[in-house]
């Protein structure tokens, strides 16, 4: 581990700002950040506000998750990024499908494809993640003294839908910052269930997934249980190669649990998203020695438009990041 120090150490200085968190037993014990209240653009995790939004709107209207999206030749025209570009002829999934793979691939086809599905159906995606980002202000003015709760997300805005333009696969554009994305971060892993694991009320398997979970429809400051298990399960899907989960230890059955968004890989100077930077975010879970001791690390990273020249580099200095954060390191 102590080998990775000085490369992370070095990688730090291309990360525009980033904020880590690790929590044992529902305390943090350690923490690390540099300009952690730097708003930046979503620039990736737009998709991840997108996704509680419509998870949150599902628990109010059931059949949501069920309408139908169809990807088309025009959808897959307008796509900066992502598989489905090289697709043929139309495809048409579940909405929910839809959303675990635009976490999962960021693939910018499917982004467009949702956005008509849901205006066809009267459902307004800024309006509606704006009004979570409200009521989760709202439940932050709470007096607690717990570690896994939080402030309002002060500094996010959503200011539009993604346009064609082409389209990165982010749904949303606006602002955030490394610590809102913390909270966010904190929210879906306790009213998931993943900090009662830390008690051992909560299990995950092997790849990541919740057995058991909060009452569904329980609330909790904001998120329901059953939205944050839906968000949770589409994040412990994703492969994120140049994030910062990507130089984390295992693979395959044995990588250590984890839950991401994708971007980075996907992104590269002549798609278009250069100018808005990359934002990476990761929870991770390590076993302790000792029952109750299991760690929950979470972490939240925007790599600077001035480093995009090569994805490589940006990969590196958010998976130098993740590293350090795993090994409980932190960075200078």
């Amino acid at each position: 581990p102590t080998a990775r120090l000085p490369a992370a150490a070095g990688a730090a200085q291309l990360l525009a700002a980033w904020a880590t968190s690790t929590l044992i037993t529902g305390e943090t014990t350690h923490q690390g950040s540099s300009e952690p209240t730097t708003a930046h653009h979503l620039a990736g995790t737009g998709k991840l506000f997108a996704a509680v939004a419509l998870a949150e709107r599902a628990e109010r209207e059931p059949s949501l998750l069920q309408t139908p999206v169809t990807i088309s030749g025009a959808h897959r025209s307008h796509a900066g990024v992502g598989p489905l570009r090289t697709h043929t002829g139309n495809l048409t999934l579940a909405l929910g499908d839809a959303l675990g793979l635009i976490i999962g691939t960021c693939d910018a086809a499917t982004s467009l494809a949702v956005r008509e599905a849901l205006e066809a159906r009267n459902v307004d995606l800024v309006a509606e993640t704006q009004g979570l980002l409200t009521r989760l202000g709202e439940a932050g003015t709470e007096s607690t003294h717990s570690a896994l709760t939080h402030t309002a997300l002060r500094k996010t805005t959503i200011t539009g839908a993604e346009e064609p333009a082409p389209a990165q696969g982010d749904l949303l554009v606006g602002e955030t910052t490394p610590e809102d994305l913390l909270s966010l971060l904190r929210l879906l892993a306790s009213a998931g269930g993943l900090h009662g694991g830390l008690a051992g009320d909560v299990a995950a398997d092997r790849h990541g997934h919740l057995h058991s979970g909060p009452t569904p429809g329980e609330s909790h400051r904001g998120i329901s249980a059953a939205a944050a298990t839906r968000v949770l399960s589409w994040m412990s899907q994703v492969f994120e190669p140049a994030g910062l989960t990507y130089a984390l230890p295992g693979y395959g059955p044995k990588k250590v649990p984890q839950w991401s968004v994708s971007g980075l890989e996907l992104r590269s100077p002549s798609s278009g998203s250069g100018s808005q930077g990359w934002t990476s975010v990761m929870i991770v879970r390590t076993p302790g020695k000792a029952p109750g001791t299991d760690r929950l690390i979470l972490a939240a990273a925007h790599v600077s438009p001035s480093a995009h020249s090569t994805v490589v580099t940006g990969g590196q200095s958010l998976g130098a990041l993740g590293s350090a954060a795993y090994w409980g390191s932190g960075l200078p």
